[in-house]
This record gives structure tokens, sequence and C-alpha cells, in this order.
């Protein structure tokens, strides 16, 4: 770790070097100027008191809350929604293929729609976004409701993947705008207030089948989703008065995306998105016939799925807070990778240990999963803001709709990836191999995220025996 920290410094000059080859414009620091190191934010001076909470304001406490509570009423619909939505569609006639048809089709439009967000927001404004997309999901929740009213057949279908559709829309414009209200309102607190959003999020996805499931016993199918999108729409009206608008100096055409997918650090971490999102997603098919055959009851199987979802829950905030403690994104990244080996060589186990299927072995293994995958997949959104920050992006929405919208684009690619690929390879090799293949993938990540900075530090050293004054000859 003190090596990697070691090359960790000054690596800006290098990548900076790299990238200006496909960089027409590409912005540059003066050599005379100190760079600073990369897990330190050129635009926050607050130091460790920013990540105090009791240094808040009311408007800062206000916004938070707002958000929280919209995030864990949004989880909470996309939750409850999954045990009661496959049993309404087949009373509607819809086969197994067109359920997952219609369930599917949210991944692929947050795939494809995020960097479009993420492009237009400093044009839209990042309020107006924000407050569009959480007004889409609220009606479209409402609209839910009425599921069991709609006509049956063709009609159904095409009704229910239209609502999908627009409901992902409005999702991710929310998504994507909450992301960059949260860098720019927080930028002392973003890993911290990143763990609290997973740990909401986690939250609302774990109490939202059994919520859902109260509310419609007492109130029937509409009371769910009824109360659910009120509370997100209330939540957009409150946002109109209470939300300022993120600060904006214009859109530059050269610091934009593209700009930004230019720099070889951005595609380091685009990689570490995507598998992390892989892993967290690949288990939900797949994990339970894995462990069916070893004879266990209901309880103990629900019980291990809640383990996972539960140790990166309770721990997403305990990184957050560690990472902006320490100012070290890199590191929890490299650390909490290595420790997602094991754990996935463990769940198999992996036909190279010696080891044979046990109970034991698979909660050892998702243990270390959920609590590893935190150091992981929080720290990764700021550690792409400070990258982009030291080639010279400015400070502003344009900024982070960029970012945004490729960490939103990254993270559902990994997550359509992760249970659709993973089932296939899992029917054609079996889940101990592909939980190896999936190791292997995290050490690429290693090796690569390690060589980047060794090449950095040799560079650095190179560039450092050049600048020696030599004496000048008499």
């Amino acid at each position: 770790m003190i090596a990697l920290k070691e090359l960790d410094k000054n690596s800006d000059e290098f990548f900076r070097r790299v990238s200006s080859t496909s960089t027409k414009k590409a912005p540059e620091t003066p050599s005379s100027e100190p760079l600073p190191t990369q897990n330190e934010d050129p635009n926050n001076a607050e130091g460790d008191s920013a990540i105090s909470f009791a240094s808040m304001s009311r408007i800062e406490w206000v916004t938070l809350i707002l958000l929280s509570v919209i995030t864990f009423a949004d989880t909470v619909e996309n939750s409850c929604i999954s045990p009661f939505f496959p049993t309404e569609a087949e009373k509607k006639g819809m086969s197994s293929s067109e359920i997952g048809v219609i369930m599917g089709a949210r991944q692929l439009i947050i795939l494809i729609f995020s960097p479009v967000m993420g492009r237009f927001m400093a044009n839209i404004g990042t309020k107006r976004m924000f407050i569009a997309g959480i007004s889409i999901v609220g009606c479209t929740t409402i609209t839910l409701g009425f599921m069991p009213h709609w006509p049956a057949g063709r009609p159904f279908f095409i009704i229910a993947i239209a609502v999908n559709i627009i409901e992902a829309l409005g999702d991710t414009a929310n998504s994507t705008a909450s992301l960059a209200i949260l860098a720019e309102r927080f930028p002392g607190r973003l890993a911290t207030l990143m763990g609290l959003f997973e740990t909401i999020g986690g939250l609302g996805g774990m109490i939202g089948p059994l919520l859902g499931g109260f509310l419609l016993e007492k109130g029937g199918f509409e009371l769910p989703f009824l109360l659910m999108g009120s509370i997100i729409l209330g939540g957009a009206i409150i946002s109109y008065w209470l939300i300022s608008e993120v600060k904006d100096t214009g859109v530059d055409e050269n610091k934009g995306m593209k700009a930004m997918m230019k720099l070889p650090m951005m595609w380091v971490m685009v990689y570490a998105m995507i598998t992390s999102a892989v892993l967290l997603s690949f288990l939900d098919p797949t994990l339970g016939p894995h462990i069916q055959s070893m004879d266990i009851s209901p309880t103990a199987m629900g019980a291990i799925f809640l383990l996972s979802s539960l140790a990166y829950t309770v721990t997403a905030p305990i990184w957050g807070y560690a990472i902006d403690k320490f100012k070290c994104t890199t590191h929890f990244i490299f650390a909490g990778s290595i420790c997602v080996v094991p754990a996935m060589l463990l769940l198999g186990p992996s036909p190279i240990l010696p080891l044979s299927k046990s109970i034991i072995s698979i909660t050892i293994g998702i243990s270390i999963l959920g609590v590893s995958m935190g150091a992981v997949h929080i720290p990764i959104f700021q550690q792409c803001l400070l990258t982009v920050k030291k080639y010279g992006f400015p400070d502003n929405a344009q900024t982070y709709g960029g970012v945004s919208g490729i960490y939103s684009a990254a993270v559902a690619f990994g997550g359509f990836l992760g249970p659709t690929l993973g089932g296939v390879s899992v029917d054609y090799i079996g889940f101990p191999w592909t939980t190896t293949m999936l190791s292997a993938l995290i050490v690429i990540f290693i090796i690569t995220l390690f060589l980047s900075y060794a090449a950095v530090g040799v560079h650095n050293r190179k560039i450092k025996r050049r600048q020696v004054v030599r004496p000048e000859p008499v």
C-alpha cells in the first residue's frame, strides 16, 4: 500500500501527456505549480472538517433529506413490484419471455440514455432535469397501481413496456441529476453521502417487498403504488422551491464527455464500474439454484441472500466516511478489489481450491463480498470527478453531468451484463467456474490499476532526472 501511495503522487503529468496525443485542446497545468496528488480534490479546501455534518446549513440539510426520502420511496417502489408483477402479468396472458422483456427494458433504457442526460444536463439545467425526472417517476408509479385494470393480451404488453420505458427515462434523469447535486453541494462529503445513499437504497430494497405486501393486503394492489408515487411527486413539488440550481458557466465542447473518455484513467474507472455492477447483480438469478442442491430450508436460503445485502448496506456509510476522512479513494478501490477475489473463489467454491461446496464457505464468501464491494463501488464516482478536474475540467454542471452520465451508463451496463451473461455462463460452465472467471476479471483490474501507477512512477522519475540542473562549463 505504501508503494502504491508513492506511485500515486504526481500521476497527472503522465496521464496528461498520454491523453494530449488524442485530444486537440487538452487542458494543461503549468509546470511551475505543484500538482495535487491523485486523491486530492483541487477544488475542495475544506479539509477534514468537511466531513462534519454539524457545519451543514439548513438548506443543505433540506436538500439531503429530500434526496434521501425520494431515493427511499423510489427504491421501495422498484423492489415492491418485483414479487407481484410476474403474477399479475401472467393473469393478463403474458409468457415468461414477455415478462423478462418488460422487466429487462429498464436497464437497457438507463444504459442508452444516461450519457444523453449527462451530455445535455448543462443545457437543460440540473434542477429542471431532477424535478422532471422525479415527476415522471411519480406519475408512472401511480400508473402502475392501476395495472389490474389494464386490458389483457397484446395491449397489456404494450402498456407495460411503455410505462417501464417512461419510468426508466425518469429514473435516469433523476439519478444523473442527483449525483450532480451531491457533487456540487457536498464536495467534502461526497463519498460519505454516496455510502449513505447506498444504505438508503439497500434498506428500500429490503423493506420494499415486505411493505408492498402489507399495503397490498390492507388496501389492494393500488395502495403501495399510490402512496409511493404521491411521496415522490410531493418531493418534486418541494424540490422546486427548496433546491437551487447547480452553478453553471456555460458549455465548452472541448470539455465534454468525449474529452473525458480520452483520459486513460477514466477507462480504468469505467472498467471498475462495470465489473463492480456485474458482481453486485450476478448473484440475483444464480445463487438460489446454486445453494438449492444443498437441501437447506427456505429460511436459511433467505438468510444467505439477506446476508450479502446486509453486509453491503451496513458497511457502505462506514466506507464512505473513511474515504472522505483519509482522502484515499484509489487505495480503498485497490484494497477492496483484492478482498473481492477470495470472496468470489469461496462462493463457488472455485475448482482451483481444495474445497467442497458448503454453507460455511458460501456464507464466508458472501459476507466478505458484501463488505469489500463497498470499498470498490462507493469511491469510483468521486475518483472520476477527481480525475477530470485535474485535467482542467471546470467545477460546473457540464462536468458533473458528464461524469454522472458515464457513471450511470457503466453501472447500468454492468447491471445488465451480470444477470444475463452470468446466467448463460452458469448454464454452460457451471457456477464454480463462472465465479472463477469473475475473480479473474477483478485480478485484471488490480494489475491494470497497479501498472498504471507503476508507469506513472517510472515516467516521473525520468522527468525528474531530465530536470536536474547541470553546472555550466567554466
